[in-house]
């Protein structure tokens, strides 16, 4: 279940994120199309995911270094 959870969390955050991000450095003219524009747009939704998918990923990690009668 903890995995499953941090994987909503990661794919929602990560295409929100990369889309907005792109539409927005794009259309206030900070970048054109092409690989600069994909690939800051990326470091940014990578930010993001990483900071949402912390916490779930202590949680996964502690309960899946639990004993098994603990859990």
């Amino acid at each position: 279940m903890p995995s499953v959870t941090r994987a909503t969390f990661l794919g929602s955050a990560y295409m929100g994120t990369y889309d907005t991000a792109k539409h927005f450095l794009k259309g206030n003219g900070y970048m054109n199309e092409g690989i600069g524009l994909q690939f800051c747009a990326s470091v940014m939704a990578g930010f993001n995911v990483t900071v949402i998918t912390s916490p779930f990923d202590n949680i996964k990690t502690r309960i899946m270094s639990q004993e098994a009668g603990h859990r």
